[in-house]
């Protein structure tokens, strides 16, 4: 078996909580070279500057922002339904992330005042100023971090 394959192998084991013995057993190989090889694909892993989740590869949510940032800059009459779709109250994470997106592009790019998007989003003025202000913190850190 290959290496990379034998450890991811290793690496999906252990979520159901497999033992060290138990997988090195399998593999013929010890618990402590297990745990070894199970430290090194976690050191793998890196922690996006912006977002603060970890990922392998690419994090989703700089993936996300991108690709919705560009479908802001494409869009035209269809913002509208766009800003409709986050005037809802929903909480889930991407919902958040494109609401703030939304935020930011019309602010910056649209040159819409905090009283007109909080309108637009049927929010206050300051959760929106807030929002922003926030968000755009988050987003100048992770920039400049990189």
């Amino acid at each position: 078996m290959e290496v990379a394959k034998r450890n991811e192998e290793i690496r999906k084991m252990r979520r159901p909580r497999f033992t060290l013995r138990q997988i090195g057993n399998k593999f013929g190989i010890t618990s402590e070279r297990v745990r070894q090889i199970l430290l090194r694909m976690r050191r793998k892993y890196e922690q996006c500057r912006r977002h603060g989740v970890l990922y392998f590869g690419t994090c989703r949510h700089c993936i996300n922002e991108k690709s919705y940032k560009k479908k802001l800059r494409d869009m035209g009459p269809e913002i509208k339904a766009e800003i409709a779709r986050l005037a809802v109250k929903g909480r889930t994470g991407e919902m958040v992330q494109e609401r703030n997106l939304l935020i930011q592009h019309l602010v910056e790019k649209k040159g819409f005042s905090f009283s007109r998007v909080a309108q637009l989003l049927h929010r206050s003025h300051s959760t929106i100023s807030k929002t922003y202000k926030r968000f755009g913190a988050r987003r100048l850190r992770g920039s400049t971090a990189q």
